[in-house]
């Protein structure tokens, strides 16, 4: 089993306001990733790293963690699709040929769980969203998908499905079932690169459609968090399962505090090596 990070330099949204993936700065971006991987070394076969060439600069004097290096240009992934900012993800999707684990950068696993599930399920995500406590979200990119639908590549959002109810969040995607993923990602990088849209449609391409694919082909995808509204409740199940996820704004908040208290300890205690070399 494979555990898989994808790093690409994007048109980010607005609302990170940050050039560090959606960090407060190049430090935080290293504590959180670093121990990501590290702890992730402990449970996955190989770790395999996508990355464009201006990311490496960062990551390269860590290179040990990784076992496997691609590197993404423009010929694989073309600017003008990077508006959606989940579409470097989706292409690592699509590279692989083994059974694996996608593992956002701020998402720590503290026990071998998720990939145990990823070798008994076919696809398996984070958790459940529910649309009406994320409508803000999903909704507005549901109706620009609609817009460039005018040829067949994907379903109607809201003429052939309900907006979203049973999207997934990825801060963990994968599984055994390589064929499946790799049909329904296909659908949508072709929709990508036909529509060109300018727009971040990551929620609606890279989480809600495919759900719907899975649920039409017969596949239940598993979530490893079974609460399924983000909150007190899903934090203190994460909390029993050894899963961490600094979601959305969380990582931000406070000077990037919550960075610092799972990361800067856990590295220097347990890897003081790579501590130096980050606050270099």
């Amino acid at each position: 089993m494979v555990g898989v990070y994808t790093f690409l330099q994007i048109k980010a949204p607005k609302s990170w306001n940050s050039a560090f993936y959606g960090f407060n700065s190049r430090t935080h971006f290293l504590f959180s990733t670093i121990t990501s991987v590290v702890l992730s070394r402990k449970w996955f076969d190989k770790i395999v790293v996508f990355t464009d060439v201006e990311t490496w600069e960062h990551l390269k004097d860590f290179s040990e963690i990784f076992d496997e290096v691609n590197f993404i240009t423009e010929k694989e992934i073309p600017f003008d699709i990077r508006g959606t900012w989940s579409v470097g993800k989706m292409y690592s999707y699509l590279q692989m040929k083994e059974p694996f684990v996608h593992i956002d950068n701020d998402v720590y696993l503290k026990t071998p769980m998720v990939k145990i599930y990823a070798e008994q399920y076919p696809v398996i995500y984070q958790s459940i969203e529910i649309n009406n406590y994320f409508k803000g979200w999903y909704q507005p990119q549901f109706d620009l998908v609609d817009k460039y639908l005018t040829d067949g590549f994907l379903p109607h959002f809201s003429k052939e499905w309900n907006y979203g109810e049973l999207a997934y969040n990825a801060g963990v995607f994968g599984g055994s079932g390589i064929e499946i993923i790799h049909e329904v990602y296909s659908k949508v990088w072709d929709f990508l690169l036909a529509k060109k849209p300018s727009e971040d449609l990551s929620c609606a391409l890279e989480q809600a459609y495919p759900s719907m694919y899975f649920y039409n082909k017969g596949i239940t995808p598993f979530c490893v968090i079974s609460e399924k509204f983000a909150g007190d409740r899903q934090n203190k199940e994460m909390a029993r399962k050894g899963y961490i996820h600094l979601l959305s704004d969380r990582k931000r908040k406070n000077g990037g505090q919550q960075v610092i208290d799972n990361c800067k300890d856990f590295l220097l205690t347990n890897h003081f090596g790579l501590y130096q070399k980050i606050i270099q």
